[in-house]
């Protein structure tokens, strides 16, 4: 037998996380999460998503406690890809992610409702646009310009919630 055989099941940790979904098994009998599944740390933060080796790896939806949530694509139980970021304030961000960071392109909508495009760089978003929603079936972009750039910074600058870097991780 040279490849692993797929499982479905459920495991309780030692710490108390728990993991119901599918996991694959080598052939020197070694257990890990592979395929979809679900698990549920002791303090509450939940993942849904695709496993492989053993950690967060395709397209997943992490809830925190606080009642932040992350959606979108995992690698090596990390945010990395495309996803949309929704903070404990109703704040959310969709676009780009790289090692848990908002990195590229993306849009910031704020706890007000207002719209901000642009380029991310972790919590710094120099020369974001405000998107404008009129009345009319269109929407304008303005500039922030580097006065507002400077002067409020980024939305993100003035927002206290940090990305929760917590991921489940396995109890070895």
């Amino acid at each position: 037998m040279s490849e692993s055989a797929i499982l479905k099941g459920s495991y309780i940790f030692p710490n108390g996380d728990k993991y119901v979904g599918e996991c694959s098994q080598s052939p020197d009998g070694t257990v890990k999460r592979d395929g979809v599944g679900t698990q549920t740390s002791a303090n509450g933060l939940v993942y849904t998503g695709e496993w492989k080796d053993d950690k967060l790896n395709g397209r997943g939806r992490l809830e925190h406690v606080s009642g932040a949530v992350y959606e979108g694509e995992f690698r090596d139980s990390m945010f990395q890809g495309e996803g949309t970021y929704t903070f404990q304030s109703g704040s959310r961000y969709t676009g780009s992610f790289r090692m848990n960071r908002l990195e590229g392109e993306g849009e910031y909508t704020d706890a007000q409702g207002l719209v901000w495009t642009g380029t991310f760089h972790g919590m710094e978003a120099p020369r974001l646009k405000l998107k404008l929603n009129t009345h009319a079936a269109s929407s304008s972009l303005i500039d922030s310009g580097r006065a507002l750039a400077e002067a409020s910074c980024s939305p993100l600058r003035n927002t206290r919630e940090p990305l929760p870097l917590l991921v489940p991780q396995s109890s070895s």
